[in-house]
């Protein structure tokens, strides 16, 4: 399939979900209240503050995992995925554990929140910390299916759920208007787009979660890259949500769920021009390890820098 076509199956799940976005937060906001949006997007917020979770190791495990597709070493592919993951599921495990820690004991405090309105909180950082988990890990498994090309599945994939997210998000607003329940109906379907993922990965790119395939040798030749993904994911994640944390403390919820509808529609945007490099990026890789098994003259180095405006 050529990258034009790859890239319109990526940019796919964005327009979609923009469309519909930007019609129903209108919706959302009139069914949920002003204190219920409020609350719902300083829990995404939050979310979106623990960007960092896997320490940018999915995004180098793609670049190396599609320059040994490229290389045609399917050996070097296992290590670096088995490598990747025994960093990674750990440590998302554990920030997902401490975003519900940090979340069910401080957030009530942080946000102003009292009575019923901090115990909804409270579960809405439960059901927060459990969507992050499949969220960020599932991250990985998107990443695997990107650098073996398969945009047409994940276009269907992300197509598909963004649609059952919105409409049925808006069905679980009018029944409960009640921030929990919509965390945890996202929760949910985030579950069911990793065990999709998982599915393929196992099935299809015979991929597996097989840690004795870790290599100390994998992690060391992804530790330069994963670092200096992991800088850019700290500065884009918490430093990029301080506006938000702030205000969300600072600012009446008419005020806070106001600013965050026109930051939702922005962002929506702002994804179109991600979901185009994703392509580009998994094709770049591709190319690389063409180049090294052909034993041309140009390092790993400096084709990477080439396609830094890869998928992180």
């Amino acid at each position: 399939m050529s990258l034009r076509r790859q890239t319109l199956w990526s940019m796919m799940p964005i327009l979609v979900t923009s469309v519909v976005s930007i019609v129903s937060v209108p919706l959302y906001f009139h069914v949920l209240g002003d204190q219920m949006y409020a609350m719902w997007f300083y829990v995404g917020t939050l979310t979106g503050a623990f960007g960092f979770m896997d320490l940018g190791m999915g995004v180098a495990v793609g670049r190396f995992i599609g320059v040994a597709i490229g290389k045609g070493d399917t050996g070097a592919v296992r290590e670096y995925w088995a490598t990747g993951n025994a960093i990674a599921l750990p440590f998302v495990a554990f920030f997902a554990l401490v975003f519900v820690g940090i979340g069910t004991i401080f957030g009530s405090e942080w946000f102003k929140v009292t009575g019923s309105d901090a115990s909804t909180l409270r579960w809405a950082m439960v059901w927060g910390g459990v969507g992050l988990f499949f969220a960020y890990y599932g991250q990985m498994w998107f990443v695997l299916s990107a650098a073996h090309l398969d945009f047409r599945f994940l276009s269907i994939l992300r197509s598909s759920l963004a649609m059952i997210t919105t409409l049925g998000t808006v069905g679980v607003a009018l029944v409960f208007k009640d921030a929990a329940w919509l965390i945890a109906y996202s929760a949910f379907l985030g579950t069911v787009q990793f065990v999709f993922l998982l599915r393929r990965g196992n099935t299809q790119y015979r991929l597996p979660v097989r840690f004795r395939d870790f290599k100390k040798s994998r992690l060391l030749e992804m530790l330069p890259y994963t670092l200096k993904t992991f800088a850019q994911l700290i500065s884009r994640s918490v430093i990029g949500s301080l506006d938000r944390v702030m205000l969300g403390r600072l600012s009446p919820a008419s005020d806070f769920a106001a600013y965050n509808v026109l930051l939702n529609i922005g962002s929506r945007v702002q994804g179109l021009s991600q979901a185009a490099m994703g392509p580009v990026f998994c094709y770049t890789t591709r190319g690389v390890g063409g180049d090294l098994a052909r034993n041309r003259p140009k390092s790993i180095e400096s084709l990477f820098r080439c396609s830094s405006l890869g998928m992180g």
